[in-house]
């Protein structure tokens, strides 16, 4: 959930806009969806039945598989939709999976 709530960050804030263009931010930016995708990844091979709740799971893990095996077909514009359409969505989700946690 802290991968998810920094990215978040970074739509509100406006900071997202550097992504394409600042490295530092590229790295974190890709790191932490690749984290974030990495955990739903073991999530489904935990209990599939909670996973099946967020509805944007596969998107996730596809883009986590691009980041950490086939780096050279990275799309920022991917990048950019997972973080500003997809992980807000996944964390009502996640927070609908378990009521009463903060993020």
């Amino acid at each position: 959930m802290r991968e998810i709530n920094y990215l978040n960050d970074l739509v509100s804030s406006g900071r997202i806009e550097l992504y394409p263009l600042h490295p530092t931010i590229r790295r974190a930016v890709e790191r932490s969806v690749e984290i974030t995708g990495e955990a739903v990844w073991q999530l489904r091979q935990v209990d599939e039945t909670i996973a099946a709740g967020i509805t944007v799971a596969r998107e996730i893990v596809a883009v986590r598989t691009i980041l950490a095996h086939d780096y050279r077909k990275v799309d920022p514009e991917v990048i950019l939709t997972v973080v500003r359409q997809y992980l807000p969505s996944m964390l009502r989700e996640i927070l609908a999976l378990r009521p009463g946690e903060l993020p």
